[in-house]
């Protein structure tokens, strides 16, 4: 695949990214987790909360497809840096106060996995806030989570340890936002952004 087609989500793609969501958290939190909280994100259950996070102009969701009229093969969703239970910042490490838009989810279809979506969600989306003057963006992952080593590879810095949904977890940042999508691009250049 030589790259995505990148594109801001719509109303009319809630269920689909539903059902990427629900089938994320099934196939890389299990064992994180408890299965009430994995059963929590089906997607007849989040439909609702999605239109409303794609209504709201304060959050970013993008959709990665490899052709227009094709399946929705991933998404990535963020705004502003949310509020979050921290159990330790990294001496050293830039301060949370520092970062001015988050990454709250990013998951792609288990065929996709490897294939560079998720780098070319996360350019998009940087790009998207670089554009609209944000100058750092993090995100936080939990701390047990294998897809971990993503964010290393791109860069990132590991900023602080928190708790969320009741697993740990860690947060990465990145204050060159070039860096980044340069870091993402090496691997997957999307279509449109």
């Amino acid at each position: 695949m030589s790259g995505f087609l990148i594109r801001h989500a719509v109303l009319d793609d809630a269920l689909e990214i539903a059902e990427i969501h629900y089938l994320g958290w099934k196939s890389a939190y299990a064992g994180l987790v408890t299965a009430a909280q994995i059963e929590a994100k089906r997607p007849e259950k989040r439909l609702d909360t999605w239109k409303h996070k794609m209504a709201d102009g304060q959050n970013l969701v993008l959709v990665g497809q490899d052709e227009p009229d094709g399946p929705i093969l991933g998404f990535i969703y963020g705004g502003p840096v949310l509020p979050h239970d921290i159990t330790r910042e990294i001496p050293g490490a830039p301060k949370l106060t520092d970062f001015d838009c988050e990454i709250n989810i990013v998951h792609c279809r288990h065929a996709m996995q490897g294939k560079g979506l998720g780098r070319a969600l996360i350019a998009a989306i940087a790009h998207h806030w670089q554009v609209g003057g944000k100058q750092a963006l993090m995100l936080w992952a939990f701390r047990d989570n294998d897809y971990r080593r993503l964010y290393e590879k791109l860069g990132g810095t590991v900023l602080a340890e928190g708790v969320d949904e009741g697993a740990p977890d860690v947060a990465y940042g990145w204050r060159d936002l070039d860096a980044l999508i340069g870091a993402c691009r090496l691997v997957s250049k999307p279509r449109h952004v």
